[in-house]
This record gives C-alpha cells, structure tokens and sequence, in this order.
C-alpha cells in the first residue's frame, strides 16, 4: 500500500516537473479568480454598508414635486442638484406635529473645493438629541448665532487640510471655477468621522445661506435677497 502510494506520489511530482509552466500558470490563475471573487464580495458588502449607513437616521424625505430619487441622492448622499425648496411655514408645521419627532431642514448648492456646503440648524450637532440624526464633533464646537461659521465633516477638513479657525470662501455652485463668494467663513468644528456621506459636507447655518450673496428666494413666488440690516420675511 505504502509502495503504490509512494509511486503515485512520484507519478504527480514528475508530471508537475515536465509541466511547471502550465502548472504554475493553472495556479496562478485559480488564485486570482479567487481573489477576484473576494474582492467583489467584499466591495458589495461595503458599498451597500455605505448606502444604508448613510440613510439610517431618516424615516422620510420632503422635497420639491420631481424625481424621488434626485431628492433622495441630493439630501442623504449630498449628491445631484436640488430639485428645489419647500416653503418655511411647512418646516414649522411639520416640527409641531407630535407625530414627527425630529424635523431638519437642508439648504444646498454651494461648495468649497469640491464638497458640498450644505445649511442647516444646530440642533443637527445637539448631544441631548444623540440617536437620531444627530452628530458628535470630534473638535470644537457646533456653530452658534454667527451665520459664518462652519463645521467640518472629517473627510472634507483632512483632504482641505482644514482646522479650528481656517478661513475660507465658499464657491457659487458646485464646479471649483465657478464665482467665489466675498464672504470669508471660519471653521469652528470639525465632526467626528461616520462612514457616510456626512463626512465629505461642511455644514453652516441656514440662515447663512439664504444671506449670503448672490442667493435669492423664492418663496413668495418673487425673487428675494437678503440683505444684513433687514429680516427675511416669512413669505420669502
């Protein structure tokens, strides 16, 4: 038994010897289609990890009348253009509704370096209200009453090498060579990292947005701009 089993063996290992090239080429190919395999497993698992993660804190989305799926990917994943605004009166109406928990408004069009300015309310940074779609800061401090102050998700300040008190002007639009705005904006924050799309937004105050210059609103159905010394309207 020993004998036939030795035999076999020397059988296998000369076959391989005359063979070595398409042997090693056999080989090499099981290991790369294996690999290859892996590896788009792998990139499924984290690209839908990536999606879901990115959308887990909201049970609904409002927007203008349009594609569901631009409104969506323009304020989960911070991508497309805006579809457009709803009027303000609603954001009201929807945070007095007791069957809405929690209620954040998005602003959207501008950016700094490639990535997205988006405004909002500082209750987005509001540790009593953890496990919703709060965040937490990784430095500094949330933005206050001053309409140019920043926080800065973690990707977008490590690749613009941003940091407590850098200052920056914001682009009109989304293309690096469009208009740059005259108002200078200061870092206060930078957000802990979350693995979503959150960490490549620089957030500001919603206010700022509709102020700063060029913005115009529209929710009277006239064109308004802001100006400092004067209240928005409610109708605007």
């Amino acid at each position: 038994m020993k004998s036939a089993r030795y035999g076999t063996f020397l059988l296998v290992r000369r076959s391989l010897a005359q063979h070595a090239v398409s042997t090693w080429i056999t080989a090499l190919s099981l290991a790369l289609a294996s690999g290859l395999v892996i590896a788009l497993f792998s990139i499924q698992a984290q690209s839908r990890a990536a999606f879901t993660s990115g959308a887990s804190a909201f049970d609904a989305v409002l927007g203008a009348r349009g594609s569901q799926l631009q409104i969506v990917l323009n304020s989960v994943f911070h991508l497309e253009t805006s579809p457009g605004n709803l009027r303000w009166s609603w954001l009201e109406e929807l945070s007095e509704d007791p069957g809405i928990e929690f209620a954040l408004p998005y602003a959207l069009g501008d950016s700094y370096r490639g990535f997205r300015i988006v405004g909002t309310q500082k209750k987005l940074f509001d540790p009593a209200l953890a496990g919703k779609a709060t965040r937490e800061l990784a430095e500094g401090r949330a933005f206050e009453d001053d309409l140019r102050e920043i926080v800065a998700g973690s990707y977008a300040a490590a690749r613009c090498r941003l940091k407590i008190g850098s200052r920056l002007h914001p682009t009109h639009g989304l293309a690096e060579n469009e208009h740059h705005h005259d108002e200078e904006y200061v870092v206060v924050g930078i957000a802990a990292p979350t693995n979503t799309p959150d960490d490549r937004v620089l957030w500001m105050p919603i206010e700022g947005v509709f102020r700063m210059g060029g913005h115009v609103l529209r929710g009277s159905g006239e064109e308004y701009e802001a100006h400092a010394d004067e209240e928005i309207p409610e109708e605007a």
